[in-house]
């Protein structure tokens, strides 16, 4: 929904494109949708305060289908998600609680919310398993072909190396595109780091103002004073913050390091398997095609001898 701080990869001149198609709801409204579903079933027990109410998702595209995607206009491309977060939902056996697009960053995406628990009273945490993600990719893919030709479901990693596309292109999120959201979310912990400096900055002087106060009226001296303590035990807590950040940020940064290498590697490696897997290809042909060579050779051979046998009967005869 685009409130507080913003990542550095937001365009602030492009928020006003971003749509709402249906407003997400509150924990409130979830836990009240919580407790319809489950009176209707004959569910009992209470919803626990820590329970996951909501599942969300996000509707993304590859490097390709973006172009296709980003050349229909607004309320095309918001049929398309609309239709897409509605069918997830029905797969589940949910139902769909909000869903809102963004446009201001390089991708185009939406966001939707669905009810954590399903008509029939089940947690949707038994049902969301890889089998069930290939199967909502797929669903997804035919519904954007619909509304987007040219867009199709993405092919095995194996498939796609050898239509030609690099080992490294084909390397998953763990690795590559870790090291894509890694970076955003350091940028944004560097932001909250300048926002909390600001606000170390500002409680000291109105701690230090407070003091000064106490100094000029002793009819005013407890209260300031007791504002001065209020005014360091804020910033005291933000510098807090500010060393838990700064070390979440030491521990980014060398995971984002370790990707970096870890992504330079596998590429590598990956680029070798691609080698030494073609040669054993080429070497098992070439063994095929000795061996049958060797069998016709093996053929030739029985019939000149079988010829020869012919030959040879008569004169044991004689």
């Amino acid at each position: 929904m685009r409130i507080g701080p913003q990542p550095e990869y937001v365009d602030q001149n492009r928020r006003h494109l971003n749509r709402t198609l249906v407003e997400p709801r509150s924990n409130a409204t979830l836990r009240t949708e919580w407790e319809l579903v489950k009176e209707r079933v004959g569910k009992k027990g209470k919803i626990r305060s820590n329970q996951n109410l909501a599942y969300a998702g996000i509707i993304t595209f590859g490097t390709k289908a973006q172009r296709i995607f980003e050349s229909l206009d607004a309320e095309a491309q918001d049929a398309a998600y609309r239709e897409v977060a509605m069918a997830v939902a029905k797969k589940l056996d949910t139902r769909l609680l909000g869903l809102v697009v963004h446009a201001d960053e390089t991708a185009p995406h939406a966001h939707f919310q669905m009810r954590g628990i399903s008509n029939d009273g089940s947690m949707l945490s038994a049902k969301v398993k890889r089998g069930m993600l290939r199967e909502i990719q797929t669903i997804t893919a035919e519904i954007m072909a619909r509304h987007a030709p040219g867009i199709e479901r993405g092919k095995d990693k194996w498939q796609r190396i050898e239509e030609g596309e690099k080992y490294a292109d084909t390397v998953n999120r763990k690795v590559r595109r870790l090291h894509d959201d890694l970076t955003p979310e350091i940028e944004a912990k560097e932001a909250r780091l300048v926002e909390l400096n600001t606000e170390v900055s500002t409680h000291e002087r109105r701690a230090a103002k407070s003091r000064a106060k106490a100094e000029d009226s002793e009819a005013r001296a407890a209260k300031a004073l007791k504002n001065a303590d209020t005014y360091d035990r804020r910033a005291q807590k933000a510098r807090d913050k500010i060393a838990k950040i700064k070390s979440e940020l030491i521990r980014l940064r060398a995971v984002h390091d370790r990707t970096v290498e870890e992504n330079q590697k596998l590429a590598e490696t990956g680029e070798k398997l691609v080698v030494a897997n073609r040669i054993k290809d080429e070497e098992r042909r070439s063994l095929e095609e000795a061996l049958s060579q060797k069998k016709t050779e093996v053929a030739s051979l029985k019939r000149k001898k079988d010829a020869l046998q012919k030959r040879l009967t008569p004169l044991n005869a004689a």
